[in-house]
């Protein structure tokens, strides 16, 4: 309940946004695909995070352990069910699963967004958040900047500071106080 009325905007604008991302990435042609969510999903089932770490554990003669990661970050996976009704829907399913194998999708998390503090203008290389952005905003991260129903912009992270999020390349659009922020 806490994230209701985010979940609310993102369900209208995702569709959207997925198709906006393919046709205004830098190179033309993104390196997630034609479409980062194709299907609708089915919200009734919700989604599913999970977190993966891997460790070597070093037990001492006493018996106390030490363990020691294996890998510099986490692995994280969402699992989410698709209603697909017609032959054409599954066929096309398998085809995005086969293409897509071990190459990253761009999905947006609205329940990590945030709303801006400050409007942001043309130009502005940072954005002044209401609260500090989760512990994972990190350098390189892509961030969906959303203002009501039609107005769209993906943007990368440098730093963070604090409530203040540096930007790679400065803001083509304005934005109000009222924008969505998320990674």
């Amino acid at each position: 309940t806490k994230y209701a009325n985010v979940e609310a905007d993102a369900r209208k604008w995702l569709k959207g946004m997925t198709v906006w991302a393919e046709a205004n990435s830098p190179t033309g042609d993104s390196p997630w695909g034609t479409a980062m969510w194709p299907f609708s999903p089915d919200w009734a089932t919700g989604i599913n995070e999970s977190f993966e770490f891997s460790t070597n554990i070093i037990t001492s003669f006493d018996g106390s352990e030490q363990r020691i990661a294996r890998r510099p970050k986490h692995r994280r996976s969402l699992t989410l069910r698709h209603t697909l009704t017609t032959g054409d829907q599954s066929a096309f399913y398998g085809a995005i699963l086969r293409a897509r194998q071990n190459r990253p999708m761009l999905v947006p998390q609205w329940h990590m967004a945030r709303k801006l503090a400050a409007p942001a203008s043309v130009g502005q290389e940072y954005l002044d958040l209401v609260s500090a952005p989760p512990d994972d905003w990190e350098s390189g991260t892509a961030l969906v900047l959303a203002q009501g129903p039609t107005t769209r912009q993906i943007n990368y992270v440098t730093t963070v500071e604090g409530n203040r999020v540096n930007l790679r390349q400065p803001l083509s659009i304005n934005l109000a106080t009222t924008t969505v922020v998320m990674a």
